[in-house]
C-alpha cells in the first residue's frame, strides 16, 4: 500500500500547549516533528488519532509553520482524501483554542 508522510501546518497569534486530531482517508503509523517536535512534545498516535503535549509545561510558540509529520499508509500522502477531523488545541492554561 502506497504512503508517506502528511505535513500538518498551523498558523497561530497563541501559544499551544497540546493538541489531539483524527486522521481519516489512511491509517495513521507515526507522527512527530515540526514545531511540535521543536517544542519537546511528546506525540503519540492509535487508532488514527495524533495527540500531542509537553510533560514540562513546553509550548508552540506563536507562529506559522509545519506543526507536525504524520507518517501514514494505505493512501497516496498528497490524495486529496486525508482529512483531518476533531481538531482540538489547548493553551497554556488547559483551556480549548478556537479553531478554523
Amino acid at each position: 500500500q502506497p504512503g508517506g508522510s502528511v505535513e500538518v501546518y498551523y498558523n497561530s497569534d497563541e501559544s499551544i500547549a497540546g493538541f489531539q486530531f483524527y486522521v481519516s482517508g489512511v491509517d495513521v503509523t507515526g507522527a512527530g516533528g515540526g514545531a511540535a517536535g521543536d517544542a519537546g512534545f511528546t506525540v503519540s498516535t492509535g487508532n488514527n488519532t495524533v495527540i500531542g503535549f509537553s510533560l514540562t509545561g513546553a509550548v508552540i510558540e506563536p507562529g506559522s509553520g509545519a506543526f507536525v509529520l504524520v507518517e501514514v499508509s494505505g493512501n497516496d500522502a498528497g490524495d486529496a482524501s486525508v482529512c483531518l477531523d476533531d481538531v482540538i488545541l489547548s493553551d497554556p492554561s488547559g483551556s480549548a483554542m478556537l479553531v478554523q
